[in-house]
């Protein structure tokens, strides 16, 4: 109840006079009976200093739980998008039971420094694949690379997961000359390559994999799902080791 009366109180003190009007048809407070309950929570913060705090921390708690819902119902009315995809890149054994799926921009500073601790995650975890969903959020560059990444995958299946990591190894913007330089060092054929990249089906997948990322409420990159819940920006190794294996088996070390 103290934790509602300060909301309550926040928002009295933000409005303006005007907007206190009743437009409910029930009786407006009288100015005396205003002042009165503003006294009672101004008491009451005086005697309770971290209350409102509380309040607060109490209702961002709230709008978190809200979004975890709704981001689970999500997760469900798309299950099909996102673990199944074909055209998706997968890191380590394809068949592997326990899947994390990994939003990435080719651009993202922190995505490029998440790459060694990926390979070590498929390393010491062969039980668990990793799915990669572009997400090109950084510029025109990053959706042409990650549409030549796509068509990699569509041409030399065997190759994207090499290709994948050595685009997030450049040390340079990446973009359709960088993304090509690859693919010329991995002597793979540029005109197939470039002719998939720019059809249709990549557009289309490209397109839904922004609003399904707009359906499931991601903010950017790096972003994990690990299990139901999704894991926002760069996770240190150890973090990122201890919840998969948590999620997989229960354990931060589970045994192989």
């Amino acid at each position: 109840m103290r934790i509602v009366l300060a909301l309550a109180f926040l928002v009295l003190s933000l409005m303006p006079a005007a907007a206190l009007e009743d437009r409910t048809g029930y009786p407006s407070l009288t100015p005396q009976q205003d002042d009165e309950i503003r006294a009672i929570v101004r008491r009451l913060l005086l005697n309770e200093p971290d209350l409102l705090e509380r309040a607060l921390e109490n209702l961002r708690d709230t709008k978190d739980q809200d979004r975890l819902d709704r981001q689970r119902e999500a997760i469900a009315q798309n299950r099909a998008a996102i673990f199944d995809d074909p055209r998706d890149i997968v890191l380590g054994d394809p068949s592997a039971p326990f899947p994390v799926v990994m939003w990435i921009d080719y651009n993202c500073t922190y995505c490029r420094a998440e790459r060694p601790v990926i390979d070590r995650l498929l390393e010491t975890n062969p039980r668990v694949k990793v799915i990669v969903k572009a997400l090109p959020v950084l510029g025109a560059g990053s959706r042409d690379s990650a549409k030549i990444a796509l068509a990699v995958r569509a041409a030399y299946p065997t190759l994207a997961p090499s290709f994948h990591r050595a685009l997030l190894d450049l040390t340079q913007p990446a973009n359709t000359d960088a993304a090509f330089d690859v693919a010329t060092q991995m002597s793979l054929a540029r005109p197939e390559i470039s002719a998939i990249a720019d059809s249709e089906a990549i557009e289309t997948y490209l397109d839904r994999t922004l609003d399904l990322a707009e359906d499931l409420e991601l903010t950017g990159t790096p972003t994990y799902l690990i299990g139901d819940t999704f894991y926002f920006g760069q996770m240190a190794a150890d973090d990122l080791y201890a919840t998969v294996n948590q999620a997989y088996c229960g354990t931060d070390a589970c045994e192989n």
